[in-house]
């Protein structure tokens, strides 16, 4: 995940991450950000994995920053149309890498579904994916 830019670096990370998923969910219904949050999660764990290929970093990565990033072809400012084209992006990534996320990512995502308290223990892992 790393890259030879160090501005792309630095607005790419966990935190900008999580910022950009907490500010989007008043905007959505909840099941909906809760699938959002889930699939951006998803994407960035499976980034962090050692063990895929590299064309999947490459997509994994891309997709996000696109998502991170503020400038994109419909503006985020609009209210839920905003993440229309976020939406896209983020779901055609996972629908290419899907094969590629394990267990172990999907227990980490529940994890820290767990903690920004979007689901509770007693859910299961198993949320449907855009």
């Amino acid at each position: 995940m790393q890259n030879s830019d160090p501005s792309y670096a630095s607005e790419y990370n966990r935190e900008k991450l999580l910022t950009k998923v907490i500010s989007v969910l008043p905007l959505l219904k909840s099941r909906q950000g809760t699938k959002l949050a889930t699939t951006v999660l998803q994407l960035f764990y499976l980034a962090k994995a050692a063990d895929v290929p590299l064309w999947v970093k490459c997509t994994v990565i891309t997709a996000l920053g696109y998502f991170i990033v503020v400038p994109d072809a419909i503006p985020d400012v609009t209210p839920v149309v905003g993440f229309v084209d976020d939406l896209g992006v983020l779901a055609s990534a996972l629908a290419a890498v899907a094969p590629y996320i394990s267990p172990t990512i999907k227990k980490r995502v529940e994890e820290t579904l767990i903690s920004l308290k979007l689901r509770t223990r007693s859910k299961t892992t198993d949320v449907p994916i855009m």
